[in-house]
């Protein structure tokens, strides 16, 4: 719903940051890097931070939208605090599959 567009929102930002920092470690300051948001920051006379283009305003933003969205008590509580689950069954019933494929990965398990 509404949180997984948002939670994607804030993904596909944080991957574009990454890869364009991965871009400028690989190839320095000597190349030109594609911004595909170019707002004309990337003029020769900026002090050689035309590297990062919108980059650090962008990552600021994106902490900021996500501070917000944590500090409002209602929407951020299952992100602060995690959900508690039961899922029972039989023994070798795939509870434990079910729960991975839930979790998109090998999670851990306690059962009493």
């Amino acid at each position: 719903g509404r949180l997984s567009r948002l939670y994607m929102g804030w993904r596909k930002e944080l991957i574009k940051g990454l890869a364009h920092a991965e871009a400028v470690i690989d190839f320095g300051d000597d190349e030109v890097l594609d911004d595909d948001e170019d707002d004309g920051s990337m003029d020769a006379d900026d002090g050689g931070m035309s590297i990062w283009g919108t980059i650090p305003p962008r990552m600021t933003s994106l902490r900021l939208s996500m501070e917000r969205h944590l500090s409002d008590a209602s929407r951020g509580e299952l992100l602060r605090d995690g959900l508690r689950v039961a899922i029972v069954g039989r023994p070798n019933a795939g509870k434990s599959s079910l729960l991975n494929l839930l979790a998109g990965r090998d999670a851990p398990i306690v059962s009493s």
